[in-house]
């Protein structure tokens, strides 16, 4: 009897810690978006084939920084470009099937991750104005040496431990409502749910280990005031004061070039991934043109993970510091997300 009252004790602990933990991390969750009237969902469901290796790879380098295009995997260095052109099939084989129907993602992808999130940014065709979320699973292979589950005993105790799993979640359910951190807090918009996330962006070009670094750029780039046609990918933190040693709050991934031949004007397609508090696991995706000489620049925010799933918004960028002779910058954000 002392045996079973300890084991009910661990139990009541395990699904306690288990539901704060579920309350922490519902955006990983499959709960159903509300639609508004107008809008259609579909759920996709389909295989991404990669092919780096074969004689005609769906995959292949077309730059990188210090000019390494050679070796062509997947698992690269950081700042190399690929190009793809990948089938989307409906199982594992290659047996696809297009009717001119497109979505659009723009997100980082954790290569290594089991499972990721992805930001749908659009579409065409049946899938015009496309808004929500992918997932990414890469199959593995299920063990083969998985142990019964129970005896006749341990169903019985396994029905209390369920009965103690529902109990807690209903008393962490007021822990799972957002917490507002000292860059992000939730707005009352009295309608959809609205954050406000204030943080510091801190792009080095220069040193033994810069956060952003040249992968390509045109012939006459170099001639250039502008240097028009440089194209950069980025690592950049995201801090919650200027300082870099102050709180890492995310990081900034992705591509941004000078797309202007006259003023400096910066074409940015940007993942801004969280790792604090609630939003830890969550995205933005930024996709705009920032005009860096402006003392204020908006950008539109087009979709996001997470917590900020069907993200819709804009981003106001300050520059908060800038060396011209290296190009080192840190910028201060100023962002209204829209969200569900």
């Amino acid at each position: 009897m002392k045996n079973m009252k300890s084991m009910l004790l661990c139990l009541w602990a395990f699904t306690l810690f288990s539901a704060i933990g579920l309350a922490h991390c519902q955006f990983h969750s499959t709960t159903e978006i509300p639609l508004r009237q107008t809008q259609k969902k579909t759920s996709l469901h389909f295989f991404l084939h990669h092919s780096f290796k074969s004689s005609k790879p769906s995959s292949v380098i077309v730059a990188g920084a210090n000019s390494s295009t050679g070796n062509n995997s997947l698992l690269s260095p950081f700042g190399k470009v690929h190009v793809l052109d990948e089938p989307l099939t409906e199982g594992p084989e290659p047996t696809s099937k297009f009717d001119g129907s497109s979505i659009v993602v723009a997100s980082r992808f954790p290569v290594a991750a089991y499972f990721a999130e992805l930001a749908v940014v659009g579409g065409r065709e049946k899938f015009r104005d496309g808004q929500t979320c992918a997932t990414e699973k890469t199959p593995i292979k299920p063990s083969l040496h998985s142990p019964p589950f129970c005896s006749e005993l341990h169903k019985e105790m396994a029905k209390l431990a369920l009965a103690l799993l529902l109990i807690s979640m209903a008393m962490a359910m007021p822990w799972a409502q957002p917490q507002d951190l000292k860059w992000a807090k939730r707005l009352d918009s009295g309608g959809q749910p609205t954050t406000n996330l204030q943080f510091y962006f801190h792009d080095t070009l220069s040193g033994k280990t810069p956060t952003a670094v040249r992968v390509a750029q045109a012939s006459q780039t170099d001639k250039s005031p502008t240097l028009f046609g440089a194209l950069l990918m980025a690592d950049d933190p995201l801090t919650e004061g200027p300082d870099r040693s102050s709180k890492l709050v995310g990081r900034a991934q992705g591509l941004y070039g000078s797309a202007s031949q006259e003023g400096f004007g910066l074409i940015m397609a940007l993942s801004y991934g969280f790792c604090d508090g609630i939003y830890n696991g969550s995205s933005i995706s930024v996709l705009g043109l920032n005009q860096a000489l402006n003392p204020v620049r908006e950008l539109p925010v087009v979709g996001g993970t997470g917590v900020f799933r069907m993200a819709r918004g804009f981003a106001e960028a300050r520059t908060h510091w800038f060396d011209p002779a290296t190009g080192d910058a840190i910028v201060a954000y100023n962002v209204t997300v829209f969200h569900y």
